[in-house]
């Protein structure tokens, strides 16, 4: 049966000591008019494996001083304990490190970033390596910070003219970091474009993932050592399917791959996750008049996606359906059902439980 837990808000962090891009000792911390909080960070924070089963989440503790104007922040951590945050204020991004055991560093502005900042996503690798996108401007934005240094100057990925929305970012071998967006096309349509890093903040051109014609909206974005996937909605004049794209570590993006059959039922919000190995598992919601019901698909090493599951009841109250996958393959799908978070759990190789 579906598991259950009640639905809550958790925040937590440390104090805000300087950060100027280096793992040093930080100088004494400060606490005047720290507003700012990372929402959930505790669960990004190192837990030995021995203690894992009975660690508690740590108490809320803000990262950033008091700015007018500032955006919902974007985390990203790893087993190793470092985590990195970004959010925008009306200067610009600002983007802040956990370091393992340690406080937060005091948030600095990312070099490049400017006025009119927002939708800003992380994500860090095992290594530390970190990397934030956002939109400015109507278009996409990107910096890279290598391990123990400074963030890179940004870089634009999308051109002028194509207003860009809905950045994603995450670090695929052969695509590290790989950023995707929607970008508005002639006649109200929209496509999926996808860039990957070279390597010292620079950037691959971008390539449209979705096909010619397509309404493609609300990517989602994974990797891991067998590469990057990519996940959006479909709009076929009504009817919405989900679809994909997926690199290896060499070569290109593949064509688009169905993952949920085409139907009048509206799909939300899709998440995907991919294993080192390969497996993925991906989960979104579908709206068929008042009712909704969490759905999930999941593609092995070699093969195409199985036929979705029903991983909730219908109610009319049923949305944000987030995914993972672990080294195995097993998966663990969430979403919350009438103001109650629900979870379901999918053992290598088995069924949804």
């Amino acid at each position: 049966s579906r598991r259950r837990t009640s639905a809550s808000s958790f925040a937590s962090g440390g104090t805000g000591d300087r950060f100027d891009g280096s793992d040093a000792a930080p100088p004494p911390p400060f606490y005047d008019d720290l507003v700012i909080r990372a929402t959930a960070i505790a669960a990004l924070l190192a837990v030995p494996a021995s203690g894992a089963a009975g660690a508690a989440w740590l108490p809320p503790s803000a990262v950033a001083p008091a700015a007018r104007g500032g955006g919902a922040p974007a985390v990203a951590g790893n087993d190793a304990g470092r985590a990195v945050a970004a959010w925008a204020t009306r200067s610009g991004v600002m983007a802040t490190l956990r370091t393992p055991g340690g406080p937060w560093y005091s948030p600095v502005r990312v070099p490049g970033s400017g006025r009119g900042a927002g939708d800003v996503a992380v994500a860090m690798t095992a290594a530390g390596l970190a990397a934030v996108t956002w939109i400015e401007g109507g278009r996409v934005r990107a910096s890279i910070r290598p391990d123990r240094r400074r963030f890179l100057p940004a870089v634009t990925l999308s051109p002028r003219g194509q207003v860009a929305s809905s950045p994603r970012v995450t670090f695929g071998r052969g695509c590290s970091p790989a950023v995707t967006w929607t970008r508005a096309t002639a006649g109200g349509g929209s496509a999926v474009r996808a860039a990957c890093g070279l390597g010292g903040g620079r950037f691959r051109p971008a390539v449209t993932l979705s096909a010619s014609g397509e309404v493609a909206s609300t990517p989602a974005i994974a990797g891991s050592r067998a590469g990057t996937i990519v996940l959006w909605r479909q709009d076929e004049g009504g009817r919405y399917r989900v679809r994909s794209a997926t690199r290896g570590p060499a070569g290109a993006f593949s064509p688009p791959d169905t993952v949920s059959p085409s139907g009048t039922a509206v799909v939300v919000d899709p998440s995907v996750a991919l294993a080192p190995d390969g497996v993925a598992v991906a989960a979104w919601t579908l709206t068929q008049g008042s009712q909704v019901v969490a759905q999930a698909a999941s593609r092995p090493v070699t093969g195409g996606w199985t036929r979705p599951d029903d991983l909730s009841r219908p109610a009319d109250q049923v949305r944000g359906a987030r995914v993972a996958v672990d080294r195995s393959g097993a998966a663990l799908a969430a979403w919350t059902r009438s103001g109650v978070v629900q979870v379901s759990e999918r053992p290598a190789g088995g069924g949804w439980e």
